[in-house]
């Protein structure tokens, strides 16, 4: 006959070990990646659409909100963030070495491609974070949307992108003029250009056969103790 005052603890046991197999192991990951392409695009006809850019060897991002207002694109690598990951927190770095008009400034985020392009300066559909330009400041390390790099993530986006868009498109400023992540330019010396970091949970499962080997490892030492 069996024993049920028996049997009940060894099968609460075994079905915590069962739990703890299937669990799988989270890792924190904490990467920083430079931007792999940058650009300043205008408004040269003012009609409301990005239709031209400035020489990406002119050393900065320019942007500022005035009669050819312009706008700074930015693309980042995700391929150093595990697909599957949950991401928990994002922000990215800025560095202002040139003229600045203090003032709001708007960042907006899309799926890039790996080129900053003209055309990435019209996605402005997703806001994904807001700072100050404070005249006297150098470096803006600005927090973003967390739940927006989670899309990404999930969706395998190999590329991150950011526009940059003066609160004010209507006068000059406000804005600044960002180093280039190329910059040859003496007032850039030192600096990488805009960089992303990410903090991100990676969850990992052992191989089937750790995995099987374990269990039925940790399940005979429950069953023996039970025995006894």
């Amino acid at each position: 006959m069996i024993n049920k005052t028996r049997i009940a603890p060894l099968l609460t046991t075994i079905s915590s070990l069962i739990l703890l197999c299937s669990s799988a192991v989270v890792n924190a990951t904490l990467i920083t990646t430079v931007t792999s392409s940058d650009l300043t695009v205008s408004d040269s006809n003012s009609d409301g659409f990005m239709d031209s850019s400035l020489s990406a060897s002119d050393g900065f991002i320019r942007v500022f909100g005035s009669g050819t207002l312009q706008r700074g694109v930015w693309e980042y690598d995700l391929s150093a963030v595990t697909a599957g990951s949950t991401v928990n927190s994002t922000s990215v770095l800025f560095e202002d070495r040139g003229t600045t008009v203090a003032g709001d400034m708007l960042l907006y985020g899309f799926a890039g491609d790996g080129i900053a392009s003209i055309a990435d300066g019209d996605l402005t559909s997703s806001l994904i974070g807001s700072f100050t330009f404070v005249l006297g400041d150098l470096d803006y390390n600005i927090a973003l949307d967390t739940s927006f790099f989670q899309g990404l993530v999930d969706n395998n986006a190999s590329y991150a992108g950011i526009v940059m868009v003066s609160s004010n498109e209507s006068s000059f400023g406000p804005g600044a003029d960002i180093c280039s992540y190329d910059s040859t330019l003496s007032l850039c010396a030192g600096t990488t250009g805009s960089s992303l970091t990410i903090d991100f949970d990676v969850a990992s499962v052992p191989e089937p056969s750790v995995l099987a080997l374990m269990c039925l490892g940790l399940a005979g030492l429950g069953f023996s103790r039970k025995r006894k």
